[in-house]
Formats: structure tokens, C-alpha cells, sequence
């Protein structure tokens, strides 16, 4: 399941104008707030792969529940959603959208040659890098991000 939380609404008032935006304050737009703060909660339970787990999805669900009451925009990947093209491509998202992300991760974790790798529900289960999250992607997304 992906899912998406709505930014901020707020009402346009008629001093605006009418640059494409109806003037009629009973109209609600979804806008951006000026400081986005965005997270992303990945939770595979089940593997091809790699042994079953029985609350990560529930845990990564409960945690963003409280990153949007904190006002977050989350996304949430979770069970056969969260693969690695998938996981990449809403990194990148964390990365352009907000001045503050937090990337939430349950499921997996592997080992190899002393740097952590999160296991996304489509890698192999062999000694393979390529399939999985490297802690150096997230380093490096980390650095590249407005946040």
C-alpha cells in the first residue's frame, strides 16, 4: 500500500486576484506549507526471501500516524510495495519536498562489511549489495537534500 497525506489546506482570499485561482473563499486549496517537513515508513512484513516479521507494517503504520500529528506529510510504503525502485523513487521525493526528512525503516537489515543494508521486499537473500539499501544511499541522499 502507498499512501499519501494531503498537504496543508488553506483558503485563498478574494485580494489574491484571479491568476488561475478562484476567488471564492468557500473554495479550499491544497497549497504547500512555507516549511514542509516530510517522512517516509517502509514495513514489510512478508518475504520471498528472508523469514516472515509480524509487526512491521503495524509498527511503520503507527509511526507515521504520529509523524502527520506532528505535522509531517508522510508516505508509507508497506508489504509487496516496498521495493527497491519503489523505495528509491520516494527517497528521491524526501529529498525535493521538504527542508526536513526523516526516513522511518521496518523490516530486515542485513550486514556486510561492517555497513547496514535494509532489505526491501523484492532482494535475494544471497551475499548481493545491488538488491538492497545501503546505508551510503541514504548518506548520500542526506547530503544532496534541502533539509
Amino acid at each position: 500500500m502507498l499512501s499519501f497525506s494531503p498537504p496543508s489546506l488553506v483558503h485563498k482570499r478574494k485580494s489574491e486576484g484571479t491568476r488561475g485561482i478562484v476567488d471564492d473563499p468557500s473554495v479550499v486549496h491544497a497549497l504547500p506549507p512555507p516549511t514542509t517537513k516530510v517522512a517516509l515508513c517502509v514495513g514489510i512484513n512478508a518475504y520471498d526471501h528472508f523469514p516472515a516479521l509480524s509487526c512491521a507494517e503495524h509498527d511503520a503504520k503507527d509511526v507515521a500516524a504520529q509523524f502527520e500529528t506532528n505535522g509531517f506529510v508522510v508516505r508509507t510504503l508497506l508489504g509487496r510495495d516496498a521495493t527497491r525502485d519503489n523505495l528509491l523513487r520516494q527517497l528521491e521525493w524526501c529529498v525535493h519536498s521538504g527542508n526536513t526528512f526523516v526516513v522511518a525503516l521496518f523490516g530486515h537489515g542485513v550486514e556486510r562489511r561492517q555497513s547496514a543494508l535494509f532489505v526491501p521486499v523484492d532482494a535475494t537473500s544471497g551475499d548481493f549489495e545491488g538488491d538492497k539499501i545501503h546505508t551510503d544511499i541514504l548518506r548520500g541522499l542526506s547530503k544532496r537534500s534541502k533539509a
